[in-house]
């Protein structure tokens, strides 16, 4: 059963509605984390105290897509802490929190299983979910927990189990993308399967466990009596869990074991005295901080006035596409409500990377298939061969408005990004490699994926070879570095380029690239240590520890046909980022004929076609850092006198 927003709501008003609906979330919650939300699928398994508690919260932190599953219905006595009302008594608790999550955000999704979660059921439960919080009952349905775990351990999808034991609401966070163990090693299949309770949640461990609650344990093991639970518990362990869930997503580091004993909160232990201790000095330097605020009083953010809200929804999917060096030169001229003319700006120009405006013409497909995604456009390429030409603009895109589910597709698109860091070792699947391939053709590419040992690692020599020659470039060289951001304050001032945490710099190297940007003689000495084969060896490791390479191969080289080559790579992007997968394109392999030409023969690529793009995909431990972005207003214009023609 699949829960969607109500008849009538328009995709055009998604954009009002989601910026107003979770402003508040602003500054607490930042906008890399806000689209990540948006943009996760979460399967929560077990909808009672210990999961129904956390869907509310991550509905209003703007969660968009759901998988719930409970056998349930929602009892008299779930009232006094469980996610229900009067009415809903003998309601089934998936059906009625999926309802509960299109009430809150209209635009959301809430697939329920009302039948529970089975051994038939699971695996299509966890298609393309990111995180899986886990609220069975360890005593009702054991083998069905051990399966849950087992196979979102081998799909490599994080767990996080809820306990809550009286006062104190307990994660165990089991990220199956580091341990594939279920429960650790700490839970055999055959406790589970025989229904051997005490056994099968050795897990659980006894230091979460508080002292108030070991003879309630005691007591109900002999007895049988129902476990107790209390509202405040169940309000913990959403606060907990929802913010976990957050940061489990995005790869953060976070601790096995995540409690809140809500009982010893009030006490008044040592450590508490230690922070009434510290307490005046931190509301001194709050004083502080307010009392600057009328002097540094901030401007109100910049927008663009008098355009619908549909319209800069898609404006903004377009600034948000790629662009090589992150360079973004797309420029956007508004002609009317359903007419925008695309063109770049030649300052911006890569004269090193991309002499001749090729990367350009792919980024503006980027942007053309990002718009494209989210709503119904139609494409005019203009006519023109030289795009370094000064009449050269791109093309129209005509505007027939956004899609139903605009507000998912836009998630996904803002969540989208490249991922430098190391994937894990695991191989495409090869539906997921099949998936891609669909993607690319319906834009007339091709995609020849390769997931060999002897491909990648031929792929990498070549990336070496080529990169080395590049970095050996001096003005290759400056331009590079003139694009990136090292600091917090050069990253403020120009919102573009590469940063630090986007191209996963430690801050050893941050400092070598800072001396080789304005040191001649640093960069004297370090080419003469070998800098270029260096920083080529890196690239090449890269493509070496990939889960699969894919060859994007266009039939056509006119800025048109690029246009629709960058329209295919994006397609794939996005279908990539909707299956967990991580991206980064790697362009050093096709920069130098011969690497290039050995590139085609690796992939086995037709004489006819041209390889346009090398895609690196895997999965990976963290999400992509957020790429710095333009406003708006400084990529986009609009021509009053043409609109008011119209």
């Amino acid at each position: 059963m699949t829960i969607e927003a109500p008849t009538g709501i328009a995709g055009e008003q998604a954009a009002t509605f989601l910026g107003e609906a979770f402003s508040r979330n602003a500054d607490v919650i930042s906008p890399h984390e806000q689209a990540a939300l948006q943009a996760m699928r979460v399967l929560v398994a077990g909808c009672g105290s210990v999961g129904g508690a956390v869907v509310e919260p991550l509905a209003r932190l703007g969660v968009l897509s759901f998988v719930l599953a409970d056998p349930d219905v929602y009892e008299l006595s779930n009232l006094n802490r469980q996610a229900c009302y009067l009415d809903d008594v003998g309601r089934p608790k998936a059906s009625v929190l999926a309802g509960r999550v299109t009430a809150i955000n209209p635009y959301a999704q809430a697939v329920a299983y009302d039948e529970g979660l089975t051994t038939a059921n699971i695996p299509g439960a966890l298609a393309q979910v990111n995180v899986v919080f886990d609220g069975m009952d360890g005593a009702m349905s054991p083998w069905e927990k051990y399966t849950l775990h087992a196979e979102a351990a081998r799909r490599r999808i994080p767990v996080i189990a809820g306990a809550d034991f009286g006062g104190k609401p307990v994660l165990y966070v089991f990220d199956y993308r580091v341990d594939q163990r279920p429960f650790y090693g700490q839970g055999r299949s055959e406790h589970h399967r025989d229904g051997r309770f005490v056994e099968s949640v050795r897990w659980l461990g006894r230091l979460p466990i508080p002292r108030d609650f070991m003879p309630i344990i005691a007591d109900r093991l002999e007895t049988g009596a129902p476990w107790p639970q209390i509202a405040y518990c169940v309000a913990g362990m959403g606060a907990i869990g929802s913010r976990t869930v957050l940061d489990v997503a995005l790869g953060r580091p976070v601790r096995h074991v995540v409690a809140l004993d809500i009982h010893d909160a009030p006490r008044r232990t040592r450590a508490r005295i230690a922070e009434r201790v510290r307490w005046p000095l931190t509301a001194a330097r709050t004083l502080v901080a307010v009392g600057g605020l009328g002097a540094r009083r901030a401007a109100p953010p910049a927008s663009i006035p008098q355009l619908p809200a549909s319209l800069l929804t898609l404006l903004d999917a377009a600034r948000v596409a790629p662009s090589a060096h992150n360079a973004q030169p797309l420029r956007l001229v508004v002609k009317g409500p359903d007419r925008i003319v695309l063109d770049w700006d030649r300052g911006r120009a890569l004269t090193q990377a991309d002499a001749a405006a090729e990367g350009v013409c792919y980024g503006i497909g980027c942007a053309v298939e990002a718009m494209s995604d989210v709503a119904e456009v139609e494409f005019e390429p203009a006519p023109g061969d030289d795009p370094l030409a000064a009449d050269w603009y791109a093309g129209e895109v005509l505007v027939r408005g956004l899609r139903s589910d605009v507000a998912l597709r836009q998630a996904v698109l803002r969540h989208r990004g490249t991922t430098r860091a190391p994937y894990l070792a695991d191989r495409l699947d090869a539906a997921d490699a099949s998936a891609l391939e669909t993607s690319a053709a319906r834009h007339g590419a091709t995609l020849f994926v390769q997931r060999s040992a002897a491909v990648l690692d031929g792929t990498a020599e070549l990336t070496t070879t080529a990169a080395t020659l590049q970095f050996a470039d001096p003005a290759f060289l400056d331009e590079l570095l003139s694009w990136m951001r090292l600091s917090a304050g050069e990253a403020s001032r120009s919102p573009d380029g590469f940063t630090a945490k986007t191209l996963v710099l430690d801050p050893a190297s941050v400092a070598v690239m800072r001396a080789l940007r304005g040191s001649a003689p640093a960069r004297r000495g370090a080419e003469a240590l070998g800098l270029a084969k260096a920083m080529a060896s890196q690239s090449g490791r890269a493509v070496a520890a990939s889960g699969a390479l894919a060859l994007l191969a266009f039939d056509g080289s006119s800025p048109a046909e690029r246009i629709r080559a960058g329209r295919a790579m994006m397609a794939v992007w996005l279908a990539a980022t909707r299956a967990r997968l991580a991206i980064q394109p790697v362009f050093a392999a096709l920069g130098t004929p011969e690497t290039h030409a050995a590139l085609r023969d690796l992939f086995g690529v037709p004489a006819q076609l041209e390889a346009v793009a090398l895609l690196r995909i895997g999965r990976a431990r963290v999400a992509p850092p957020p790429s710095p972005r333009l406003p708006l207003e400084q990529i986009c214009s609009v021509d009053r006198a043409e609109w008011r023609s119209r």
